[in-house]
């Protein structure tokens, strides 16, 4: 039986994951593909905690922080609304801003590469991972630049500066097994990364690779 692909979207904030989900969902949705959009933390039961934690309204002790993450991938994939495995096996493409990844390089250092790996290992690996790469201080202005910015406990630039280096760290091991596209947005531009990510998604789809007009 044929199934969905399950593309993921990776990179510090303000990279320009959120606008190329879109863009691409866009373009699949044009050409007939069916498509599902998420992102993590969810707005399910545990992400909406964290989500809470992030612009704390909630407290809590943060050695329990790679256990809900963890939670709520979990959730994410088998809850019985909008799993992903339930999408995949009914043959729509799943996009995903944010995944594994994500929690290596906003959990790492403050907790344990190891704990982190042994909490997220048996999870689903994507089909393709692009990673937008961006720096610290270039993500961080750009996201505080859009309309709907509300500051939250990752808006720093020490900890963006901590995100990207988790980011090549996690990338050096896991760039096979995800495999993980890199992208420079700033060098492409808007449409040139819309085009090359396309690009990269159309073989995966059994599509042609350029996105034309």
């Amino acid at each position: 039986m044929q199934t969905g692909k399950f593309i993921v979207f990776e990179g510090i904030d303000g990279s320009g994951k959120t606008t190329q989900v879109g863009r691409l969902a866009q373009k699949l949705q044009s050409l007939g593909v069916k498509i599902h959009t998420t992102f993590e933390p969810t707005n399910g039961p545990v992400g909406a905690i964290l989500r809470q934690y992030l612009v704390q309204r909630v407290s809590f002790d943060p050695r329990v922080l790679p256990y809900l993450y963890a939670a709520d991938q979990k959730d994410h994939l088998y809850n019985d609304k909008t799993d992903i495995e339930r999408a995949l096996a009914n043959n729509v493409t799943v996009i995903c801003d944010r995944y594994i990844l994500s929690s290596f390089a906003y959990q790492v250092p403050e907790h344990s590469f190891e704990l982190v790996d042994t909490l997220n290992r048996s999870f689903r690996k994507p089909d393709l991972t692009v990673f937008l790469r961006r720096s610290p201080m270039s993500g961080l202005s750009e996201k505080q630049k859009q309309s709907n910015y509300s500051k939250d406990a990752n808006d720093t630039l020490e900890k963006q500066t901590s995100v990207a280096a988790e980011y090549e760290h996690a990338l050096g091991i896991f760039r096979e097994s995800h495999h993980v596209v890199e992208l420079d947005p700033l060098a492409l531009g808007l449409e040139g990364t819309t085009e090359a990510i396309y690009a990269r998604c159309a073989p995966l789809l059994g599509r042609a690779g350029t996105t034309g007009k």
